[in-house]
């Protein structure tokens, strides 16, 4: 029940505040909770296939969770992740993970310019966090969300402690990038400072990619580049209901 206590957390910030959402389906904005339209649902289960089959499992509790946690937790309410959750879907180029879906979908769109979102998506400093060794920023990886921090840390602790990789560097190449003059409609997950970019000294991408889905980001790909993985997460709540509204739907 602990290692899923944000989840619920946040699924009843929402619940309590929230009646309806005037524009169609988001997705998922939190852990457990999914809006569709007009009506907030906290999703309960007792198969997979009644939760979320984009980015979602059914948990042995009965609530349904990010893909991630099933491959970190290994507690699906069968024994088993779902397919739409395996992660070999990572094991080639050009594929992402959960289950090919796109970033905007799993992840969510970006909230950089929405009023209300940046102070509980403000950017920290790594500068002044980190306490990892093998792992490296690059300038443009200066700054992220505290959230995008937590997965990074994950991340490089599972690297130095992993059989395949514990001699590698993790290279943190990009977290954020300046929303100065960017039109909504240009704007990335990197302006939020929710994405990264990485890779490691001799880059195995699978092996990357499965520690990556351990350390708890909501969304995997490789496919940008060969080079290097693309990885980020959900975020955390904005501070006004109608914050949202407006992300989705901005007609006025």
């Amino acid at each position: 029940f602990c290692q899923h206590a944000e989840h619920y957390l946040f699924s009843s910030i929402i619940y309590s505040f929230v009646t309806q959402v005037h524009y169609g389906t988001l997705g998922e904005i939190g852990y457990g909770t999914r809006f569709t339209n007009f009506e907030i649902t906290v999703d309960t289960c007792t198969a997979h296939a009644e939760c979320n089959t984009t980015n979602q499992f059914c948990e042995a509790s009965g609530r349904c969770y990010p893909c991630s946690d099933c491959i970190g937790f290994d507690d699906a309410i069968d024994g088993l992740c779902p397919e739409h959750c395996d992660p070999s879907y990572l094991l080639e180029y050009q594929q992402a993970w959960p289950g090919n879906y796109s970033e905007a979908l799993v992840s969510g769109p970006p909230i950089s310019q929405v009023p209300g979102c940046f102070a509980s998506n403000a950017l920290i400093v790594v500068a002044q966090q980190d306490t990892h060794p093998n792992t490296e920023f690059g300038p443009e990886a200066e700054r992220m969300t505290a959230k995008l921090w937590e997965r990074v840390s994950n991340l490089s602790s599972l690297v130095a402690s992993d059989p395949v990789l514990e001699n590698e560097t993790l290279y943190i190449m990009r977290s954020s990038q300046n929303t100065s003059n960017v039109p909504i409609g240009e704007l990335s997950l990197h302006h939020d400072g929710r994405a990264v970019d990485i890779n490691t000294t001799n880059f195995d991408a699978p092996a990357l990619a499965i520690l990556a889905i351990k350390a708890g980001f909501d969304f995997v790909h490789w496919g940008e580049d060969p080079g290097y993985l693309h990885a980020s997460v959900i975020a955390s709540e904005c501070n006004a209901v109608l914050d949202l509204v407006f992300l989705v739907d901005s007609s006025g």
